[in-house]
């Protein structure tokens, strides 16, 4: 792999630029973590009735037949069969399921201006760092325009969490911090597999 002009050129006062930037682009990298939740969800289920039931299937859409690639909203499709199995495992009412969705369309219109905007950024900042003589002070004020924009959009999600938390009840609660304590767990599956611990995980069939 060839080395950048800017590396080759201009080796050292890059360098310190970099070394200069170090602390804002980890705080980038760890900028608005996600707040804590409970994680008693699976320790409930298995002392108490067991694994949640799912309940009946239950249309989302109110017309589905309309939905081919995308949705009657121009929703990809995935979207909304994502939509239809939470709302069938969480057992949300069709006034739930609405309340959702506006949710869902106004976190959509917060965070896509904003996510255009860390592009932009970022693609300013390769733009920058390929200059004969990069601009520190450039470099930062793209670096933090970033940061601000991707903590902006983070804090639209926790807005969102949190407000679609408000719609469920006591039962819908507990199954959604059942997903929640599920995904905190495998997180530390690749770590048991690779220490023999727990059977690997299953081949997939060769197409």
């Amino acid at each position: 792999m060839s080395m950048p002009r800017v590396f080759r050129e201009k080796p050292i006062p890059l360098l310190l630029t970099l070394l200069l930037l170090a602390p804002a682009m980890a705080a980038e990298r760890s900028a608005a973590p996600a707040p804590d939740r409970p994680t008693t969800g699976i320790g409930r289920l298995s002392a108490g009735t067991g694994a949640p039931h799912l309940p009946p299937a239950a249309e989302i859409d109110p017309d589905p037949a309309r939905a081919g690639r995308n949705g009657a909203d121009g929703a990809p499709r995935h979207r909304i069969e994502a939509f239809r199995t939470v709302a069938r495992f969480l057992d949300l009412d069709q006034a739930q399921r609405a309340e959702w969705k506006e949710l869902l369309a106004q976190l959509r219109r917060q965070t896509a201006p904003l996510r255009e905007e860390v592009h932009r950024a970022r693609a300013a900042l390769r733009a920058a760092l390929d200059a004969s003589e990069p601009d520190a002070a450039t470099l930062g004020n793209l670096l933090l325009e970033a940061r601000e924009k991707k903590t902006a959009i983070a804090a639209a999600r926790r807005r969102y969490q949190e407000d679609f938390r408000r719609l469920l009840d006591g039962e819908q609660t507990r199954r959604l911090e059942a997903i929640d304590s599920a995904a905190r767990l495998a997180r530390l599956l690749p770590a048991f597999r690779a220490t023999a611990l727990i059977a690997p995980s299953p081949r997939r069939p060769r197409r």
